[in-house]
């Protein structure tokens, strides 16, 4: 599986790449200057992504049901609001007078979090179960330049390298699930294809980026990481993430024109 993902992804790189060098080739050579090599530069934005979590919601499903008597607030679905920050860096973005072509890497943090509230012995227990999904990679995109502010990001693909943490905290403490923390124990290599659009403020200097794609990820099984045991322990289940959804970012990129 692991090597179907890469491939694809070189596929698209090369493609990228092709496409790229076929255009440049039409286009009339310029004189070096000022950042002719290209531009460098880092990014910061916000993302939003969806996600199959068969594995999690199957457990939560068996929670709500087991703890039915004494729930007061059930605990919701994991999958459909995972967010967070994007740090990255555009290793390399040159451009034509028609299409331009970057090279990023980044690292990026999500969460989800939800919470169950339960009577027990007449005193109401707060139970959140927070996922954190963080992740670094590195892709490239390819896209034509439509005017002097607006360029169209035809496709973008990244390689991902994805990690898993459940954390489990009660309060007040009433069972040995307090302050659990479960992790997938690898690193797990996923995808993203996408595309959207640049808007540049100032050029070759300050633009906003957005792009609206597919990821896919699998987390299959966490492990318990702390002394205390869970009744149903997490190590049974399978499928803990099943694979990736929807999703998107806006970001802001400053340029560092390369001599």
């Amino acid at each position: 599986m692991q090597n179907e993902i890469l491939n694809k992804i070189t596929l698209s790189v090369y493609i990228i790449l092709v496409l790229f060098i076929f255009e440049s080739g039409e286009a009339q050579a310029q004189t070096c200057g000022f950042g002719c090599l290209g531009l460098g530069g880092f990014y910061g934005g916000y993302t939003v992504q969806k996600y199959d979590a068969h594995g999690l919601n199957a457990y939560i499903q068996g929670y709500n049901v087991a703890n039915a008597s004494a729930i007061k607030q059930k605990m919701s679905r994991f999958g459909d609001n995972a967010q967070g920050l994007r740090l990255g860096a555009n290793i390399f973005r040159t451009k034509s007078d028609h299409a331009f072509f970057s090279v990023k890497g980044f690292y990026q943090f999500m969460k989800e979090e939800h919470r169950a509230v339960e009577i027990i012995s007449d005193k109401e227990v707060s139970t959140t179960w927070k996922l954190d999904l963080n992740y670094y990679g590195a892709g490239a995109d390819f896209g034509l330049v439509l005017g002097r502010w607006f360029d169209l990001k035809i496709i973008e693909a990244e390689v991902t390298f994805n990690t898993a943490n459940l954390s489990v905290n009660e309060n007040p403490v009433s069972t040995k699930l307090n302050n659990v923390e479960f992790r997938n124990s690898t690193k797990v290599i996923g995808y993203t294809i996408g595309g959207g659009f640049i808007f540049h403020l100032i050029i070759d200097y300050v633009s906003i980026e957005a792009t609206a794609g597919y990821t896919n990820f699998k987390a299959d099984q966490l492990e318990n990481q702390s002394a205390q045991k869970p009744d149903n322990s997490f190590d049974s289940i399978k499928n803990f993430i099943a694979g990736g959804g929807i999703t998107g970012s806006v970001q802001m990129n400053v340029g560092i024109p390369l001599y």
